[in-house]
């Protein structure tokens, strides 16, 4: 069986930083493919075109003022690991938005061991995540909607009533926190509900 690629996203403002903590573990990880971005919006714009992430390394800082975008980015990437990139002191509300915390003096061997501890608690928590977050029907309505059927043809496909479908696109959108098709679609594909 073929070793999967673990893709990383390193999101901090400082060059060194990035640039140093990618050449860590491209030295400890076998398969693996890094990303660097040095602001929230070029984030946002890899995720607008349907990058998706095992693991987002991030500092703080570009959450600090922006809770509701990385509030936004945290649904879509609602399976990967957020580890928070530490060099100064943040309140406890905003260090506790991630998986775990790294802290620019670690010794390289902690980054990893960090890294692949909270991997590993991620993993069996998410063995279950389809299951136990979306029901086998939402799912079912979810993948007719990003087909582009209507709830009266997605009533009728699955042989319920209109009203049981809007029912269950409320219960989706409030489940994933997201509300447009669009939205729901990245959703989709980002979770393997779909394929492009």
């Amino acid at each position: 069986m073929r070793e999967k690629t673990i893709n990383i996203l390193i999101a901090d403002s400082s060059y060194f930083v990035n640039n140093g903590l990618s050449e860590l573990l491209e030295k400890s990880i076998n398969k693996i493919k890094i990303e660097i971005v040095y602001s929230l919006i070029e984030m946002t714009k890899l995720k607008d075109k349907g990058y998706n992430f095992d693991i987002i390394i991030i500092n703080p800082s570009f959450i600090q003022y922006n809770r509701k975008e990385f509030s936004s980015l945290k649904k879509i990437y609602n399976s990967t690991i957020w580890i928070g990139l530490i060099y100064s002191f943040y309140n406890k509300e905003i260090t506790e938005q991630f998986d775990s915390l790294i802290y620019v003096d670690d010794l390289p061997e902690v980054v990893i061991k960090t890294i692949n501890t909270v991997s590993d608690r991620k993993k069996d928590s998410l063995k279950n995540f389809k299951k136990e977050y979306l029901t086998d029907r939402e799912i079912e309505v979810l993948k007719l909607l990003t087909e582009g059927n209507s709830n009266k043809e997605i009533a009728y496909k699955l042989k319920i009533s209109t009203h049981t479908v809007i029912t269950h696109r409320k219960n989706i959108s409030h489940k994933t926190g997201i509300k447009t098709v669009s939205g729901l679609t990245l959703f989709a594909v980002i979770n393997k509900i779909i394929n492009i």
